[in-house]
């Protein structure tokens, strides 16, 4: 099949990560795969961040646009899809209005919308939703739902019938050049031999709650727990983010973006996350591929991955004492690395995810 895989930007992010390896996977497969960047590599620090681990396999098109909606950049976009006549059209993180024209239009052309996010989240305006509905009703745009938890919420978004649900995927993480390296610099920032590593992964902004994390763990060192925490991910050079840091203990780590994150996490002893919503994190399934048990707020599909006890360890809330209890307990708790990683394999394999979706296609 010719297929597009559509994306905003190529930031450090699950979901453009995602979207480079379901790119990868099918252009493996021999299908003929465009990978078509709306934004313009220049405008944003780490807009091109993902683009490093796009297989030369995969075509990719910097469609060159500017931040910010018109109707010029709709013709463009239109005009690009068009002059390329795929079978599909792969959209990802709310792109539906830059192809409206021609899922209005049914042409030869197939649309297929990821929701990577609990759906009142991906797309917050009114106006939006009941397009989004219409073409979701009409089938003009085929809508993929990525865990239980956000296929309910578009059934009560949008009062339709349930979509399809596939849940996303990873590759398992492996060791780069750079582990042994990793490992050393790791060993300098721990305080004492024993002190446990806790890593996460993750741009600072609301979603990711950090505020609630840096008080727990500060929490958790006066207590005396030997821990330390690593954080991966831009965004702390901001204003609010430097007052974050500013707060954190000096057992916080604040290592910027890593394009080597499976090391870090190969040198972890659990991934942590603090989320206020979520779709399903490719960092969380990250973890489970090297068996790396995660601790986590119940946020959106979170719980529809994690069994707590088993695969990881939940909070039942939001509030900073029941994430201190859920962080003091998964410490002195022993989970067994292979059941956590046969969990991945069975459901959450980049194998799995991209057969449904070609299955998908192929249906349609």
């Amino acid at each position: 099949m010719k297929i597009i895989q559509l994306v905003y930007h190529l930031g450090f992010g699950g979901g453009e990560k995602f979207v480079v390896n379901l790119s990868n996977y099918l252009a493996e497969q021999g299908h003929d795969v465009t990978l078509a960047q709306l934004r313009n590599d220049n405008d944003v620090f780490d807009i091109h961040f993902n683009r490093q681990f796009l297989s030369h396999k995969v075509k990719y098109v910097n469609l060159g646009l500017t931040k910010g909606f018109s109707l010029k950049k709709v013709f463009k976009v239109c005009r690009f899809l068009s002059d390329l006549n795929p079978d599909i059209v792969h959209s990802h993180l709310n792109l539906i209005p830059y192809y409206i024209p021609l899922a209005i239009k049914k042409s030869n052309i197939h649309f297929v919308h990821t929701i990577h996010n609990v759906a009142h989240k991906e797309t917050s305006s009114p106006y939006l939703q009941r397009l989004n509905k219409w073409l979701f009703r009409t089938k003009r745009v085929v809508p993929v739902t990525i865990s239980e938890e956000c296929r309910k919420s578009y059934v009560e978004l949008y009062n339709l019938t349930s979509p399809a649900c596939i849940n996303n995927g990873t590759p398992k993480m492996e060791k780069s050049y750079f582990f042994d390296s990793v490992g050393e610099e790791i060993k300098q920032l721990k305080h004492t031999p024993y002190s446990k590593i806790l890593i996460h992964v993750g741009r600072f902004n609301e979603q990711k709650n950090h505020g609630m994390m840096i008080n727990t763990i500060n929490r958790l060192v006066n207590n005396g727990t030997d821990i330390e925490l690593i954080i991966i991910g831009g965004g702390f050079e901001s204003e609010k983010g430097k007052k974050l840091q500013a707060y954190a203990c000096d057992r916080i780590h604040f290592l910027g973006t890593k394009s080597n994150v499976g090391d870090y996490m190969l040198h972890s002893d659990y991934f942590i996350m603090s989320s206020l919503w979520e779709g399903l994190p490719i960092s969380i399934i990250e973890s489970m591929s090297i068996g790396l048990p995660v601790i986590s707020t119940p946020a959106g599909g979170i719980p529809n991955v994690i069994t707590d006890g088993y695969t990881g360890f939940l909070s039942h809330d939001f509030s900073e004492e029941d994430f201190f209890n859920t962080i003091s307990h998964a410490l002195y708790t022993k989970l067994d690395p292979m059941e956590i990683y046969n969990e991945y394999r069975a459901h959450f394999s980049m194998d799995a995810c991209a057969s449904a979706y070609l299955s998908l296609y192929q249906n349609i």
